[in-house]
């Protein structure tokens, strides 16, 4: 299991999760049993082969739970953004201040949020290409 650091999104702390599974089949089988965790199942929200959670206190967000293959692409990029970041204390500053910057423009719009940031991890897996 790969837990990502905590980031503020307005006035709510927002856990991204990804766990690996052995295939998209099992993660299917897996969605009663996190959903009984308090997660819903938002299907793959744009992405083939994965299935992608919230869960929620009130209306607000709290965490993001992501099953992947693990054998799959999301996962491998996961794995290799995590370690872009953990070896490159100033790519990871970089990125911290990125999301404090969003979060505080999109506090609303967590979509906006989401997409703004995609521009710096596309570059950052690029560079991180084995």
């Amino acid at each position: 299991r790969e837990v990502w650091k905590c980031k503020p999104c307005g006035a709510v702390v927002d856990l991204d999760i990804a766990v690996a599974v052995e295939s998209y089949e099992t993660a299917l089988e897996l969605v009663n049993t996190v959903e009984n965790l308090g997660y819903r199942c938002q299907g793959n929200y744009g992405r083939p082969r994965r299935l992608f959670f919230e869960k929620q206190r009130g209306e607000l967000t709290t965490h993001h739970l992501y099953l992947l293959e693990i054998t799959g692409e999301d996962w491998k990029s996961h794995l290799r953004f995590r370690d872009a970041l953990r070896n490159d204390p100033f790519l990871a500053r970089r990125y911290a201040d990125l999301k404090h910057r969003l979060a505080d423009r999109h506090v609303l719009d967590r979509e906006a949020y989401r997409l703004a940031k995609g521009g710096f991890i596309i570059e950052a897996l690029r560079r991180a290409r084995p």
